[in-house]
């Protein structure tokens, strides 16, 4: 997703009054942040625990357990002041649940219901724009790939590699097992600094 897609999308998709899903549109709309910020999967979201993360002092993280990872390893991946206290506000609200975001779909599900927020959205975007661009909020952008929950996890490696966030901070982020795939992943995207560099080479001379 663009940023300007994303604004789109925080500020609709909470409005969504779709019943199809067991999770209200507000805590799916905490979930989907939830995904671009950590770059978890969706399995991974399925089964956070509210007493395995920190949202109450800095610095905030959630845990993703080693049984429910691909590597088989702990997760511990940060989020920000501001996700931290809806997530603390929403674990308040929700003292009995099992998991932080019960009612989520399993992974086959999740494309669905992510799809579902995203063609309401979509639709209010239509609404109010005369000329509306054919593929801003689709599910199909341009180049004929379908739009799914697993993209969140690719919008969180791009957005850190669009901010020049140095590429071996995005592998850990991602978890990637070798600097060579977040490269793979993720290295069209940083912005050509050839002639910066070779601007600093010349101060050092």
């Amino acid at each position: 997703m663009s940023h300007e897609e994303w604004k789109w999308f925080i500020e609709w998709a909470p409005k969504n009054p779709s019943t199809r899903w067991n999770i209200s549109a507000p805590t799916r709309t905490l979930l989907y942040s939830v995904a671009i910020l950590t770059g978890l999967r969706a399995n991974e979201l399925f089964t956070l625990q509210s007493e395995r993360m920190n949202t109450q002092r800095p610095p905030f993280f959630v845990l993703a357990n080693s049984s429910d990872t691909k590597n088989g390893e702990l997760a511990r991946q940060w989020v920000g002041s501001d996700t931290a206290s809806k997530l603390s506000s929403h674990i308040e609200s929700n003292p009995d649940d099992r998991t932080v975001f019960e009612g989520m779909p399993n992974s086959d599900g999740t494309a669905a219901m992510f799809r579902d927020d995203l063609a309401f959205t979509r639709r209010k975007y239509e609404q109010l724009h005369n000329n509306p661009d054919k593929y801003f909020l689709a599910v199909k952008n341009r180049s004929g790939d379908d739009l799914d929950f697993h993209c969140l996890r690719y919008t969180c490696g791009a957005w850190l590699a669009l901010d020049k966030v140095h590429p071996k901070a995005i592998q850990t982020v991602m978890r990637h097992s070798t600097i060579t795939l977040t490269m793979d992943r993720y290295g069209h995207l940083f912005p050509a600094m050839e002639h910066e560099a070779i601007q600093a080479l010349e101060r050092f001379m």
